[in-house]
């Protein structure tokens, strides 16, 4: 089946940001704990909470069910995360175990058996892949590292039906766009400021049911496979994600995300798929009137023309690296030869 195997697809998650939101990172725990049970009570204070490494991350609603949503559809799951190593693998089979609490033992055996959790200690470094394609910081590859899933994470041939979901674009690897599920770079979902009776604005629902997006984008991607042939979890994602036709956004435009977070229908698409593994779940927030009606400007995508330029520039900084590359290996060989005589 190749590419087309519909039995064998794997999802990557990162961490902060697509899992959980830490908030000691901010230096203000107790606050931001005492906010979130004052907003939300203490039933879903203790629902979210995982503490790991000393300290409490608060999980995004809808995260369990997601995982057990895969687990029942025989998907692998591996983790990929720039927090320490002892961090990750302290807090990921805690997540985990909440996922697969009400799996049976051979379920929770079997997916725990083949998760690899790799940490930042395992990634690589980006500005030396940068180089070798000749991108730079202003594209959306300029972070400091790659979560490159072929070969580290996944082989090649498992590689079309591999999704990597994270809130950064940064991380993402030169020729994997594709298999890049996005967000928006997340934020606290608590604000302890006094806003407590203060009406909640769209960015407070789009932070807090991140989850739920991440699961609607997810579950459109496997729809949209699943109902072709011959159509790669990639081949769906870039239909899902970009569009299709002359009008489909591409990865080098940086608002491209801003086309899935700000869509009310896969918040919709998330809560339905994810209802089916917990009838009783429902948005934590009430869904936006302002995201509903689309009422506020949205950000303006860059045009066909400079998409285009920029996709063309990369391509030429990529080709003329390579060809200097090329030439210095020439002279590197000829001269190790002339020594050698």
């Amino acid at each position: 089946m190749g590419k087309y195997d519909k039995d064998n697809r794997t999802v990557v998650f990162d961490i902060d940001g697509v899992i959980a939101s830490a908030p000691e990172r901010g230096g203000h725990e107790k606050e931001v704990c005492a906010y979130v049970e004052g907003r939300f009570g203490k039933n879903f204070l203790a629902d979210h909470s995982i503490e790991a490494a000393g300290y409490i991350h608060l999980v995004y609603p809808g995260i369990p069910e997601f995982i057990r949503w895969l687990v029942r559809r025989n998907v692998r799951i591996h983790f990929c995360s720039t927090g320490v190593k002892r961090r990750n693998d302290e807090l990921v089979p805690k997540v985990m175990n909440t996922a697969l609490k009400d799996e049976s033992d051979e379920t929770r055996a079997r997916v725990l058996k083949g998760m690899r959790v790799f940490s930042r200690e395992d990634l690589v470094r980006q500005q030396a892949c940068n180089e070798a394609h000749g991108l730079v910081g202003e594209t959306v590859y300029g972070g400091e590292y790659h979560k490159i899933l072929c070969p580290y994470i996944v082989n090649y041939d498992n590689l079309p039906n591999t999704l990597l979901i994270d809130d950064d674009v940064s991380y993402m690897a030169f020729g994997e766009e594709y298999n890049f599920v996005g967000g928006k770079y997340y934020g606290y979902f608590y604000r302890p400021d006094g806003r407590e009776n203060a009406e909640r604005r769209r960015e407070d629902f789009i932070e807090l049911c991140r989850g739920f997006l991440f699961a609607g984008v997810v579950s459109e991607i496997f729809k949209l496979s699943d109902s072709r042939e011959f159509c790669s979890l990639t081949e769906s994602s870039k239909i899902v994600q970009y569009g299709d036709g002359p009008e489909a956004y591409v990865p080098e435009d940086r608002t491209f995300f801003q086309n899935t977070y700000q869509e009310p229908a896969f918040y919709k698409a998330g809560l339905k798929a994810l209802k089916t593994v917990n009838p009783e779940l429902e948005f934590p927030l009430p869904l936006p009137k302002s995201l509903r009606d689309k009422d506020e400007e949205r950000p303006v995508r860059l045009s066909d023309a400079e998409r285009l330029e920029l996709r063309q520039n990369i391509d030429e900084r990529a080709a003329e690296f390579m060809k200097d590359a090329a030439e210095r290996w020439a002279l590197s060989t000829h001269h190790g030869e002339e020594e050698e005589e």
